[in-house]
C-alpha cells in the first residue's frame, strides 16, 4: 500500500520517470507476494498518460533478491548463493568491508559509493556482476540471488 501511494504521489507531482528499487526478501510468499505481484502488474514498465493534466509518467521496478545489499556485495564479488535472510548477506558484507545496516553507519560513511571504493569495491564490477546474475537467473530458472541494478544504470545513462 505504501509503495502504491508513493507511486501515485509521484505521478500526481508530474514526474516523467519513477524508478522503484525493490527488496524481494519480504515478497516471497503469502499476502505480501500477492500484493506485490498486483502492484507490479499495474505499474511496472507502464506509462501513465493524462494529457489534459500534463502527466506522462513511466514507471519501472528494479528488483534485488533478497535485498539491495546484494548489489553492494556485487561491488566485491559475484555469487548466486541462496540467502535465507538479508541479515546473512549483511553479515557477509560486514566481513568484506565493515558494512553495517544502521542509521549511524550510513551517517558516518557520507556516501556508500565512496565507502565501497575505499574498501576495495568496484562499481563496474558491481554492474557486471548484477548483469551476470540476471543472465544466470534466466538460464537456470532461478528465482533467488539476483539484482536488476545493472538495468537501472543502463536506463539512467540513456
Amino acid at each position: 500500500q505504501y509503495l502504491k501511494e508513493e507511486i501515485e504521489k509521484c505521478i500526481e507531482a508530474g514526474y516523467s520517470f519513477v524508478f522503484c528499487l525493490i527488496d524481494m526478501d519480504n515478497k516471497r510468499e503469502g499476502k505480501d507476494k500477492v500484493q506485490y505481484i498486483r502492484l507490479k502488474e499495474k505499474y511496472h514498465n507502464r506509462i501513465i498518460s493524462r494529457p489534459k493534466e500534463g502527466i506522462n509518467c513511466e514507471i519501472t521496478f528494479f528488483e534485488n533478491e533478497p535485498c539491495l545489499e546484494l548489489w553492494f556485495l556485487y561491488h566485491f564479488k559475484y555469487t548466486t548463493a541462496r540467502y535465507s535472510t538479508s541479515d546473512a548477506l549483511t553479515k557477509e558484507l560486514n566481513t568484506l568491508c565493515g558494512y553495517q545496516k544502521t542509521a549511524k553507519f550510513f551517517l558516518l560513511t557520507k556516501g556508500l559509493h565512496r565507502f565501497f571504493l575505499e574498501h576495495g569495491g568496484d562499481f563496474d564490477k558491481a554492474k557486471s556482476n548484477a548483469a551476470k546474475s540476471m543472465q544466470s537467473k534466466e538460464q537456470d530458472g532461478r528465482e533467488y540471488t539476483y539484482s536488476e541494478m545493472s538495468d537501472l544504470f543502463k536506463t539512467l545513462t540513456y
